[in-house]
């Protein structure tokens, strides 16, 4: 595949995963009609057809692109024996080919290609989704729109995060982790919010922090100081929605997952041996509980058995395992990956990340594009 097609590939790829994030976020608008399945599945389909068509590339594959294959064809093999067309079971295996695809990327050197094309996406995603925010908040709806619109703007501002990062431009990087915050404190939910402010910590203190450097430490606080002075202002023009949202967090199980969880283990106990080990299908949880998991290692149990969850463990594993030696070899993407795991980890335990298509494809595009990121380059 010449230089020239791979580009445009990019293109067609990072544009329709713009359509269908910008999809997911308006659906949930109150008074928007739109024909989200339909729609959703084209978008879905172009990107998935653009990443394996990256994907045969003239770069061998290696054994985590086999990992995550392999995990893409059982999926798909598991989905059609529990009666899913074979749309659908391709559709859920689409975040294993975006690993192998963004892993790909990085191996023929392109992670920073397209660097204007991305930042574009990233504001169109930004002010979307931010309105789609304040309709809700104006309509007194703190909906499902909140939790897709700011997950949309720290997913599409990763690469653009690991372009500061890399080349050390900090007033970008600031800017950055600033909109992150504020926007994310403005759609009011907790999960995001603590995943977040944990994986920023992270990224901070692996960054700067550890050089001891008087200068960074004076920056890192300037930043916490204005953060906080933000979220004080926020919950005051609320009338305290923002601290009530955190008390209440303990008193409801957050926000009833120790309920689903007990009650989906008690579903799982209950299945077949058959169906311990292989599991009902994609998203059974929701089809039989009426809601999903909240929980990856839950739901994957559920939904691929026990065969699915060590395909996911082994998938993870090789994931934070480049994380830890990227870190201990000082790599230059170490403090992102390392920022960018933090923050999976939180999601992945009470909610998701791969369960769902839009959310799985770009994640894990990235997570691909980390990973096959040689540790000493620099990107230019």
């Amino acid at each position: 595949m010449t230089g020239i097609y791979r580009k445009q590939v990019l293109v067609l790829f990072f544009l329709f995963a713009c359509l269908l994030a910008i999809n997911q976020i308006i659906r949930f608008i109150p008074g928007i009609n739109y024909p989200s399945t339909t729609i959703y599945k084209i978008f879905v389909a172009i990107s998935v057809a653009a990443l394996v068509a990256y994907s045969f590339g003239e770069t061998r594959f290696t054994y985590v692109d086999c990992l995550f294959i392999l995990f893409a064809v059982y999926i798909v093999i598991e989905n059609l024996i529990n009666g899913n067309s074979i749309v659908n079971a391709v559709l859920a295996s689409s975040w294993c080919i975006a690993f192998v695809a963004g892993n790909r990327v990085s191996r023929h050197g392109d992670e920073n290609s397209l660097i204007g094309l991305k930042t574009i996406l990233f504001v169109i995603t930004i002010v979307v989704a931010t309105y789609a925010m304040y309709v809700n908040y104006t309509g007194n709806i703190y909906a499902r729109t909140n939790i897709i619109a700011v997950n949309y703007i720290i997913y599409f501002g990763l690469p653009i995060f690991l372009y500061a990062s890399i080349n050390n431009k900090r007033r970008l990087e600031t800017i950055i982790m600033v909109l992150w915050i504020v926007l994310t404190i403005l759609s009011f939910k907790r999960t995001t919010l603590v995943a977040l402010a944990t994986g920023l910590v992270a990224y901070i203190y692996f960054k700067y922090l550890k050089s001891r450097k008087a200068k960074d430490i004076l920056r890192f606080f300037v930043i916490v100081f204005l953060l906080f002075a933000a979220a004080i202002y926020i919950n005051n023009v609320t009338d305290g929605y923002i601290v009530t949202r955190l008390l209440i967090a303990q008193e409801t199980g957050g926000n009833g997952r120790t309920e689903i969880w007990t009650d989906v283990f008690a579903l799982i106990r209950e299945k077949s041996f058959w169906g311990i080990m292989f599991g009902s299908g994609y998203n059974a949880v929701e089809a039989v509980y009426g809601i999903s998991a909240h929980n990856e290692i839950l739901e994957t149990l559920f939904d691929y058995g026990i065969i699915g969850l060590m395909f996911l463990v082994a998938a993870y594993f090789v994931i934070i395992a480049k994380a830890v030696k990227a870190k201990r070899e000082g790599a230059a993407n170490a403090a992102v990956y390392i920022f960018t795991v933090v923050v999976m980890a939180i999601i992945s335990f009470f909610s998701h990340i791969q369960l769902y298509t839009y959310v799985g494809i770009p994640v894990f595009f990235f997570f691909g594009t980390l990973y096959g990121m040689k540790n000493k380059r620099t990107l230019s």
